[in-house]
């Protein structure tokens, strides 16, 4: 993968890695040829860009708002060592 190279801090192998980069890799969420968004992302809104894949969640997350950013919590959200959540 050509961003790879550059973005070698995402590169694996890692014990959690996100699905979809194994899958269909960084242009999942990233438009990698000028997104007018923040980090060249697909969706203006974090929460928007995970829910486009995550639909459904656990029931606790009812009390976060829509504006809530995932990756207050899932900040790890590329890969981890740690967490199969990505969190913190």
């Amino acid at each position: 993968m050509a961003c790879l190279r550059c973005h070698t801090d995402k590169q694996g192998p890692f014990v959690f890695e996100h699905g979809s980069s194994l899958v269909e890799g960084c242009t999942t969420c990233h438009d990698p040829h000028g997104s007018p968004n923040r980090r060249q992302l697909i969706f203006q809104s974090t929460a928007d860009l995970c829910h486009s894949c995550h639909a459904t969640v656990p029931g606790f997350h009812i009390r976060f708002r829509p504006d809530t950013q995932c990756t207050n919590c899932h900040s790890a959200i590329h890969a981890s060592n740690l967490s199969p959540y990505f969190l913190k």
